[in-house]
């Protein structure tokens, strides 16, 4: 096993839980994941130096004192950008089912009924991506085909370009607490790719249920 997959999984291990060395190593070959002993306490070594972890002895009734291992500052950083690259990937590939399912499993305009039946036909759309890519184009393509009267807000980082040709879609530059969501200005806010501070509860305010 690769050094990098064997610290990500002892990064996830350690979330919230404190061990020892060889309830690790212990751990490890429950879940099937064979390695030595001495290399496994070099790569906590490793780890413990970069502040991935940190470590504090604790006395045994019997025999020396024990080391025992939990995550460090950097570490639950480092965690955290992993769930978070986890969870983007889920929802990327996720979105791109949606916007271009098999034939058979086409559900993209069961999910914009979904959106936009309660705007009766008309109404303003804001759409804002956190990271754009071309499933933000079609999803804004479905929304705009399926309502006869309809203004869409695509909200994209301002290094992205972006040409849909499309009447009534404007384009605008920002993030997720960027107007056009505040004051009731439009009716259905459509997000994709979750804030890692969660902005929304500030950009949506006085938005209309």
């Amino acid at each position: 096993m690769r050094t990098e997959d064997l610290r990500n999984i002892l990064l996830k291990m350690f979330r919230g839980k404190e061990f020892y060395g060889y309830e690790v190593h212990k751990r490890l070959a429950s879940e099937n994941v064979k390695i030595e002993m001495g290399r496994l306490y070099r790569v906590l070594t490793e780890m413990l130096k970069e502040g991935l972890l940190e470590a504090r002895w604790e006395k045994s009734r019997s025999g020396p004192r024990k080391r025992v291992y939990r995550l460090g500052r950097t570490g639950k950083e480092e965690l955290d950008k992993i769930l978070w690259n986890a969870i983007e990937t889920v929802q990327e590939f996720y979105s791109d089912y949606l916007s271009n399912p098999p034939p058979e499993a086409n559900v993209s305009d069961g999910v914009r009924s979904l959106l936009t039946d309660h705007l009766k036909g008309h109404g303003s759309i804001a759409c804002i991506a956190r990271k754009y890519s071309p499933t933000h184009e079609r999803l804004t393509c479905n929304l705009h085909g399926g309502i006869s009267q309809v203004k869409i807000y695509l909200v994209k980082p301002e290094s992205v370009a972006v040409d849909l040709k499309l009447d009534n879609v404007l384009l605008l530059d920002g993030a997720f607490n960027d107007i056009p969501s505040k004051d009731c200005y439009v009716d259905l806010l459509v997000v994709t790719g979750m804030p890692r501070k969660d902005p929304l509860e500030d950009s949506s305010k006085g938005m209309a249920p």
